[in-house]
């Protein structure tokens, strides 16, 4: 998923809300982001700085249905 974000340069919170139907998974993607103090923007980030240390962030959620989780 956070491949197909970058290739198509969309922040990857965005992206899989827009790309999701299941509200409680939407829910939570929204209040991890908020409470991560997410900065809404395409990943990974254009620019590398001039140390060349750069740092990555990520995130991962998935839907289970009856007993499967």
């Amino acid at each position: 998923m956070d491949e197909l974000c970058a290739r198509v340069k969309a922040d990857p919170i965005a992206f899989r809300i827009k790309h999701l139907r299941e509200q409680r998974i939407i829910d939570c993607l929204k209040a991890a982001a908020e409470a991560a103090k997410w900065e809404g923007r395409p990943s990974p980030q254009a620019r590398i700085p001039d140390n060349g240390i750069v740092s990555g962030r990520g995130v991962a959620c998935v839907a289970y249905e009856g007993n499967n989780g």
